[in-house]
């Protein structure tokens, strides 16, 4: 996870919380206190802390599926799915659900038949008429839709932070609610989970690819990341791109979403975070009147493709008319594995706040880069994954010299180690950002359910960090050793067009 809060900023924080909290550990012990947990018969968890300093109440809606799950052909649709769980229900957005409902099903019907034709023979009369029909039904459709409602009721009723995220490990949706409408969440919450309507489907995925075509297709650093990112897993799929490549956004159907919504949005699969101004038992009630009548379902497909061991150096160089960027990145394992503390560790001490490593040698006193950071756990950290470093070089400096003082600043740790204060700054700083994080009821909310699906327990949140504490100069050294090699890396460039003979 990319991290950069400058030094002291997150000491002030730091010792702010301490104030307030009468030590971390003290905090620790009063979260643990308010924290209770809970599991529907259908196997959906839950984590509920009560916070009553303001009547204001945060829901987080976890949901363990991201890119990573996705098959191939169908990249971006657990994307593609978030953004329909805002277009309403079967009571929720519609005029007339069961007029609505029919024209839905001959609009998906239609447009399968008119892909199957595209791809087959783009230029034939029957794709015309086909896209003719199709454009007819789109407008049928549309006029069913009362467009918002899910938004606006929410928000009528003091809703707010209403918004979702799609990430290569996971998918989740929140909102606050005055504590008065806790009941509300949990109606308009099931029902999009019970009942989710796919209406305006295709007038959505054009918004998505007008996205994609921000963010990547005319960004020379979205180029970089997704070609660095697919060249450094040829075999899992990490490589997926989060948002999907085009043509598989524009291939997808409302019947593709609709199997990928019955196979991972399964109770088993969820887990809901609520922090605030609440009652435990009320919502004990709540999540069993509104949340326990969902059957169970098949459990999710795994991932069971594993990377290739690499066996040489790979990179992959991008040309555009933007300043140079210079990305590398180590093939190490995901969570759960005995060196994911170590490695986290590392990430701080390499460019966490201002007297880190690569940002006072490279930044500060050498002035070869204008920024630098490291970053674990890229993109995800649920499978082995990538330790990657990100450097953008000052003026006059290439990314060839730039990498070779990034190798020097490790080879002078394999060399003389690191310092034992450099261990426990890292170890302060992981908790102090631990804190800020927890400040506010939705922040809380995210961590707790991220712990909880991810990582099992949401009590590892603090028992990670206090593990920092335990990392030798020995360990740190182990893992650059073990992972840092030539035959293990991968390597991206974004070179300025004016640079390129």
């Amino acid at each position: 996870m990319l991290k950069r809060i400058i030094l002291f900023v997150v000491y002030i924080l730091f010792f702010n919380s301490i104030l307030l909290y009468g030590g971390d550990d003290n905090f620790m012990k009063q979260v643990m206190e308010k924290v209770h947990t809970f599991k529907l018969e259908n196997g959906m968890q839950f984590v509920v802390m009560q916070r009553e300093k303001t009547p204001v109440v945060s829901f987080v809606t976890f949901v363990k599926v991201g890119s990573v799950d996705e098959d191939i052909g169908h990249t971006g649709i657990a994307h593609i799915f978030e953004h329909m769980a805002f277009k309403g229900t079967k009571d929720i957005g519609t005029k007339d659900w069961k007029k609505e409902k029919v024209v839905l099903e001959e609009l998906d019907n239609v447009y399968r038949k008119y892909i199957r034709c595209v791809n087959e023979d783009k230029s034939s009369d029957r794709c015309k008429l086909l896209k003719n029909k199709f454009n007819r039904l789109l407008e049928q459709a549309d006029s069913y839709v009362i467009p918002n409602e899910f938004s606006k009721i929410i928000e009528k009723n003091g809703g707010e932070d209403l918004n979702a995220a799609t990430s290569t490990d996971y998918t989740i949706y929140y909102c606050s609610f005055p504590s008065n409408k806790v009941e509300l969440w949990f109606s308009l919450e099931s029902d999009r989970l019970k009942n989710p309507v796919f209406r305006e489907f295709y007038t959505e995925k054009e918004v998505i690819r007008e996205e994609r075509r921000m963010r990547i297709d005319t960004s020379p650093m979205g180029k970089l990341i997704e070609g660095f990112r697919s060249i450094a897993f040829s075999a899992h799929p990490y490589s997926h791109p989060t948002i999907g490549w085009d043509s598989d956004i524009i291939n997808t159907t409302i019947k593709d979403v609709e199997e990928f919504y019955k196979k991972y949005y399964v109770p088993q699969n969820i887990t809901i975070a609520i922090v605030g101004d609440v009652d435990i038992e009320e919502i004990k009630k709540f999540a069993q009147i509104y949340f326990g009548s969902i059957e169970k379902g098949d459990e999710p497909p795994i991932v069971y493709t594993k990377e290739p061991k690499q066996n040489a150096k790979k990179g992959i160089t991008i040309f555009g008319n933007a300043q140079p960027i210079y990305v590398r990145g180590y093939h190490v394992p995901g969570y759960g594995d005995k060196d994911y503390v170590v490695l986290r560790v590392l990430e701080d001490i390499l460019s966490e706040g201002r007297s880190s490593r690569l940002y006072s040698h490279l930044v500060l006193e050498k002035k070869l880069a204008l920024s630098v950071s490291a970053f674990y756990g890229f993109p995800g950290e649920r499978y082995p994954c990538l330790f990657g470093v990100l450097a953008i070089p000052n003026m006059g400096v290439s990314v060839d010299k730039l990498s070779k003082a990034i190798d020097d600043e490790l080879n002078d740790i394999l060399k003389n180690g690191v310092k034992k204060d450099e261990i426990q700054r890292a170890y302060t700083l992981e908790k102090a950002e631990l804190v800020r994080q927890m400040e506010s009821n939705l922040g809380m909310a995210r961590e707790l359910a991220y712990a909880q699906a991810i990582y099992g327990d949401w009590k590892n949140i603090f028992f990670i960090v206090e593990e920092f504490k335990n990392v030798s100069s020995n360990d740190i050294q182990h893992v650059i050793r073990k992972y840092f090699k030539q035959d293990n890396m991968v390597e991206g460039k974004l070179i300025p067009t004016n640079n390129k003979n």
